[in-house]
């Protein structure tokens, strides 16, 4: 539902992941998600802001990044080294990936 609703009011909203959200609704959004197994009725209280705030909130409590350190690493090498920068560099990178 959350992703549901970002991909579908948050397209026109400038900002979504940029502004915060009130503090006080993703804590509570935050502790009914944990209380329901993350089903969750938003509600006239949760703005886009509050819903984008949950989502960035659960990715930073996340035990491993989305994208694995080595991964970073091998991107910024990639960066780094303009010169030998090529399609098959690229290529590389993104099977990894």
């Amino acid at each position: 539902m959350m992703l549901f609703l970002l991909h579908f009011a948050g397209l026109d909203q400038e900002g979504i992941f940029r502004v915060s959200g009130s503090a006080r609704v993703v804590e509570r959004l935050k502790t009914l998600s944990e209380i329901n197994s993350g089903d969750v009725e938003l509600g006239d209280e949760a703005d886009i802001m509050a819903v984008a705030g949950l989502l960035k909130l659960y990715l930073r409590e996340l035990p491993d990044s989305v994208i694995p350190a080595d991964a970073v690493r091998q991107f910024l090498q990639l960066q780094a080294s303009e010169l030998s920068f090529d399609n098959d560099n690229f290529d590389n990178f993104i099977e990894y990936l």
